[in-house]
């Protein structure tokens, strides 16, 4: 990966910040997204956290409570320094839900991640 798109992704969850808040720039819930998919393609948990939240509520995407749980246990994987507040939401989001087949897990399971 050269220099300067290593330096691109590594701040895509920032700017997806700045974005998301209007920081610099207009706020737009829709870039917002983008850049926080960008990241957490790149296994950046803070970014598969924020695109969880943004997929759960269907702020500036889709509402797809299935590619949230997805994401979040992303973000729980790649360690995320909240691990524990991560299983906690997962668990609300998934409660009540049957998730898609293509999630891979079981609550009991995400919630025994370490």
């Amino acid at each position: 990966m050269n220099v300067r798109l290593y330096w691109v992704m590594e701040g895509a969850d920032q700017f997806g910040h700045d974005v998301y808040n209007g920081h610099g720039t207009a706020q737009n819930y829709a870039k917002a997204a983008e850049w926080f998919e960008k990241a957490a393609l790149n296994h950046d948990a803070m970014a598969q956290y924020n695109l969880a939240c943004l997929c759960f509520n269907g702020t500036g995407i889709a509402h797809d409570a299935d590619e949230a749980c997805k994401w979040l246990e992303a973000a729980i994987r790649n360690g995320h320094d909240q691990p524990d507040v991560l299983k906690q939401l997962f668990g609300a989001m998934a409660a009540g839900r049957w998730l898609k087949s293509n999630v891979g897990v079981s609550i009991d399971h995400i919630l025994n991640v370490v």
